[in-house]
């Protein structure tokens, strides 16, 4: 993806079709995600039922946010 197209995904003025981006509502669709895994990881009933997968999916929310990414060169 070239940084015009990136642009378009990211900027809502630069948008010229109705509603969110594609891009947008994978984030959307994420933000809603993690939020109902920690609100389900809080309740104990539910955690104790697979403590595992809160545990994986913990992960992979940590990996997709705080992993360093290399820089492109040029």
């Amino acid at each position: 993806m070239d940084r015009a197209a990136l642009h378009r995904q990211l900027a809502p003025e630069a948008w010229h079709q109705s509603g969110l981006s594609q891009f947008n509502k994978l984030v959307c669709a994420l933000i809603l995600l993690a939020s109902l895994v920690s609100v389900l990881e809080t309740e104990p009933t539910v955690r104790g039922l697979a403590p595992g997968v809160f545990t994986a999916l913990e992960r992979v929310f940590v990996e997709a946010v705080a992993k360093p990414r290399p820089r492109p060169v040029g």
